[in-house]
């Protein structure tokens, strides 16, 4: 997989980041589907059914993007720590919108579509710059001194 992705899309971008997301993406509405099957329907729970598949599917999401979207060097540690509490801030966030939206139109799993959307796009942002802080190889290279070959 990495290097099909490799080939077409740069590290950091979004679209890899995309890329990487619809694996994720797909992970957590496995698991929110799951959890609303538990549900009783009612606010309360379909809340929390976002909330925890959210949470794990984060959890997945550290690794994956720390592997196959973002050039990053640092204490891996950190970063994870730093990852998660950004999932856990946006995991209030985007359940406050989902919940929001899904009292408005009721069209529970298009809200939850748009919505998973929006938020990746900031986790993205928050990801790339201040989270892994991306290394663009591309511009790292250019910037490298070159040797100048002698002449004599």
């Amino acid at each position: 997989m990495e290097l099909a992705i490799a080939s077409v899309i740069r590290k950091g971008t979004l679209w890899r980041y995309a890329a990487t997301g619809i694996f994720n993406g797909l992970i957590f509405w496995i698991l929110w589907e799951i959890f609303r099957l538990f549900s009783d329907g009612s606010d309360l729970q379909e809340n929390a059914s976002w909330a925890v598949a959210w949470t794990f599917s984060s959890a997945l999401a550290f690794f994956t993007h720390n592997k196959f979207t973002f050039n990053s060097e640092g204490d891996l540690k950190k970063m994870f720590f730093a990852t998660f509490l950004t999932y856990m801030i946006t995991v209030v966030c985007s359940t406050s919108t989902y919940d929001f939206f899904v009292d408005l139109y009721e069209y529970t799993r298009i809200v939850g579509f748009l919505n998973l959307l929006i938020w990746g796009i900031i986790d993205w942002a928050i990801l790339r710059w201040m989270i892994f802080r991306h290394v663009d190889e591309s511009i790292s290279s250019a910037n490298e001194p070159t040797e100048k070959a002698s002449s004599i």
